[in-house]
């Protein structure tokens, strides 16, 4: 009986660490996120590591950590953090985007289009990856694969002046810059009008055109999905 007791009292003595209820790991997800997005970086990033010390295999927890660790400059543990949330959540497109992203900057060109791929397999209609997957086809100067996820993006059909409201200016400079690249002068041209009549200005001083180099900024971030829970 003394031994039970002496047993009983250890197991109360030793550290035990509780998983959060679901609902209220998304909670504190949404808290963090919200932190990100008022720029509280480093309160959100303590938030995140807290909410990982009792819930280590949380795939949405690592992935938003690696954002904000990425937004940091800590571009090698938000890498890591990416990774762990992909390996226990191998489809977990908000880590996978971000990860591209983060490759893309990096100059891995050829794994951040793996990765784009891969969320584009998982969710068609990402319009993030879809743009970015666009831009660094268009960096490579392979126009055929570019321009179709470019059209995509833009909700723009061929040879027809209507593209998705409102119109995002610098999307459309890069299809026109993808088109020309193609041989396609016509819808060049139409885009060019639409893109004039949405901002003379910038269509004039050819702002935002997104076919350049990825070292150059034309990827585009996808900061705060990561909070997002799927």
């Amino acid at each position: 009986m003394r031994l039970v007791c002496v047993l009983l009292l250890l197991c109360l003595m030793s550290p035990v660490v509780c998983a959060t209820p679901q609902r209220s790991i998304e909670t504190a997800l949404s808290e963090a996120g919200a932190l990100v997005q008022a720029g509280r970086l480093e309160e959100a990033e303590a938030a995140t590591r807290k909410l990982l010390t009792t819930n280590p295999k949380s795939a949405d927890a690592h992935a938003l950590l690696g954002v904000i660790l990425d937004q940091r400059g800590a571009t090698g543990e938000a890498e890591k953090e990416y990774a762990a949330a992909l390996r226990l959540k191998p489809n977990l497109v908000s880590a996978l985007s971000n990860l591209g992203v983060l490759l893309a900057r990096t100059n891995r060109t050829a794994e951040a289009i793996a990765k784009f791929e891969k969320v584009l397999v998982i969710d068609p209609r990402h319009e993030r990856a879809t743009f970015n997957l666009a831009v660094l086809y268009a960096a490579r100067r392979d126009f055929k694969r570019a321009v179709p996820l470019l059209e995509r993006a833009a909700g723009i059909v061929p040879g027809k002046a209507e593209l998705r409201q409102p119109v995002d200016v610098a999307l459309v400079l890069t299809l026109v810059n993808g088109y020309v690249h193609a041989d396609r002068r016509d819808d060049a041209a139409c885009c060019a009008r639409v893109s004039r009549a949405a901002d003379p200005l910038r269509s004039k001083r050819g702002r935002g055109v997104r076919s350049a180099p990825v070292a150059r900024g034309s990827v585009r971030r996808s900061r705060t999905e990561a909070h997002r829970p799927r």
